[in-house]
């Protein structure tokens, strides 16, 4: 038995309607979940049908999940094109997934808070506690109170730096600050140097450095123009 179908156990006892079948590159985990949580005194309860893919890295790599009951409303925007679930920021969900990297503890700490919120807003219209905004802008709200830095320009430099792996315990914070790092955002930064964090640093440089329109500039006037183009069509 592998690390997978050991995670796959543990949460079978939980969801115990739950089943497991092994695809072409991941595992597929289906079935029906009872979601039952609990939020300043409100309780809520309902059953979903889920679809989960668990890549063969994980917990490397976090699984992906799907809802196939149709109980999430199109108004409801933490849905992803592609139809899996936004849970949250990724690079957030995997520095609180590092304390305890299991099936169950991803389940249980982040599908069922989101749960909670879809069940929240179909039953009050509205989400049961703050909400990270839709992408990008999510992922620079995270940097910022992750870092404690309000300039997007400082947290880009920041994530640029362990990027490209040039920050040292003694060299000058990216940040700005003109401190050492080992006198700044050095916890922070060891955080963030486990994990990956291309993809959010070039989803911030499009903020930053937004894309060059180029315009084309024709050399005639309108009456130029047409007047040369019906000489040509004679």
């Amino acid at each position: 038995m592998n690390n997978i179908e050991e995670n796959f156990e543990m949460l079978q006892k939980e969801y115990p309607k739950l089943y497991v079948k092994l695809g072409n590159n991941n595992y597929v985990i289906e079935g029906e979940v009872r979601i039952y949580a609990i939020n300043n005194g409100i309780e809520l309860m309902d059953d979903f049908y889920i679809s989960i893919e668990v890549p063969l890295n994980f917990p490397r790599v976090l699984p992906t999940i799907k809802e196939t009951s149709n109980k999430i409303p199109e108004s409801f925007e933490h849905v992803n094109i592609d139809k899996t679930l936004c849970l949250g920021i990724d690079t957030e969900i995997k520095i609180k997934f590092m304390k305890k990297p299991t099936l169950l503890y991803w389940f249980q700490n982040f599908v069922v808070s989101y749960f909670y919120s879809v069940m929240y807003y179909n039953k009050y219209g509205k989400v049961p506690y703050g909400e990270r905004k839709h992408g990008t802008l999510g992922i620079l709200q995270f940097y910022s109170e992750f870092l404690k830095l309000n300039n997007k320009k400082n947290i880009y430099a920041v994530l640029n730096a362990i990027k490209h792996n040039n920050i040292s315990e003694f060299s000058k914070c990216p940040c700005g600050s003109y401190k050492k790092v080992r006198k700044c955002h050095l916890n922070e930064i060891n955080i963030l140097k486990k994990l990956d964090v291309t993809s959010d640093l070039m989803k911030i440089e499009r903020l930053i450095k937004p894309k060059k329109k180029n315009f084309f500039l024709y050399p005639y006037t309108n009456k130029e123009y047409h007047k040369r183009f019906k000489m040509l069509l004679k």
